[in-house]
């Protein structure tokens, strides 16, 4: 007898029977909706394609062993594609992304896998948090959530457990760890810039501009680098954005003026340097050019 192959419905299997005078095609219907799922055969085709009432004993046979595999194999077993997972965050910062789980049923053919996830903590969460029936190898994405905003510097551990009684191998567990990392401060080795020129003349030299993280050990400065007014074109920063600084780690600018089409007067801009995680962000350079 070959093995058996669902139908659309899940409610319903197909089998096979090798006979004499043919292949018969036979469907078994399982009402799963009382406490003790119920078996029964609502439909039998000859080798004809006709439905028949009456068939060969070896079909008879077939139809029982079918149910007695059905009863034998319905229990559900678990498969998760990750065991742990791997958070990281800035101290008071925004929390981090979701990250997938997969959960699926690698149970015999007929089961359903009916399961809850809940966790230990609070700040580390499911969506969603249940499935009410997965069949054989049907999975379900479920995001897991943690929000970061009252865990101290450090690392947090959270147990995520998927519960389903029938399932052979219940509970499942995730561990989410959470790296809290400490804030970074920013540094830069000047608070002001002077540039001079002239009229037609050509663009005075470019200047480094030294940004440090000068936040405790294990802080990571991840920053950009702009100029704030929209009319001071003659300015420039380069690259707009660095990192990540560990502590005591610095990174140079570049600052550079261009004269083109500028007058004799003085000219003001400002380079701000801006990360959201930092604890003094965002700092400013106070850029001045002379031309006469």
């Amino acid at each position: 007898m070959a093995t058996a192959s669902e139908l659309l419905s899940r409610q319903e299997f197909t089998f096979e029977s090798e006979t004499t005078a043919g292949e018969y095609t036979f469907i078994v219907r399982v009402d799963w909706s009382p406490t003790v799922p119920t078996y029964s055969v609502v439909d039998v085709t000859d080798p004809f394609g006709e439905r028949v009432a009456s068939y060969p004993d070896q079909v008879a046979t077939d139809i029982q062993t079918a149910i007695t595999e059905l009863k034998t194999h319905y229990d559900p077993t678990f498969d998760l594609d990750l065991a742990t997972l791997t958070f990281q965050a800035v101290y008071e910062g925004p929390s981090p992304d979701a990250q997938i789980v997969t959960v699926g049923n690698v149970g015999a053919f007929g089961s359903l896998l009916s399961w809850d996830a809940t966790s230990d903590v609070d700040w580390a969460q499911t969506l969603p948090t249940s499935d009410g029936g997965e069949k054989k190898n049907a999975e379900t994405e479920v995001s897991v959530y943690v929000s970061t905003s009252e865990l101290p510097v450090g690392d947090s551990v959270a147990t995520i457990s998927f519960t389903d009684a029938a399932a052979t191998n219940t509970p499942q567990t995730v561990v989410a760890t959470v790296t809290i990392l400490p804030q970074a401060e920013i540094d830069t080795d000047r608070a002001t810039m002077s540039f001079t020129g002239t009229v037609g003349g050509a663009d005075p030299a470019d200047q480094t501009l030294v940004v440090e993280n000068t936040g405790p050990v294990d802080s990571l400065l991840n920053f950009t680098a702009g100029v704030i007014e929209v009319a001071a074109t003659w300015l420039s920063v380069v690259p707009s954005s660095g990192g990540p600084l560990a502590s005591a780690a610095t990174e140079n600018l570049t600052v550079a003026v261009d004269l083109t089409g500028l007058v004799a007067g003085t000219y003001t801009g400002t380079i701000r340097i801006i990360d959201e995680t930092a604890s003094n962000s965002p700092q400013t350079v106070v850029v001045t050019l002379v031309v006469s």
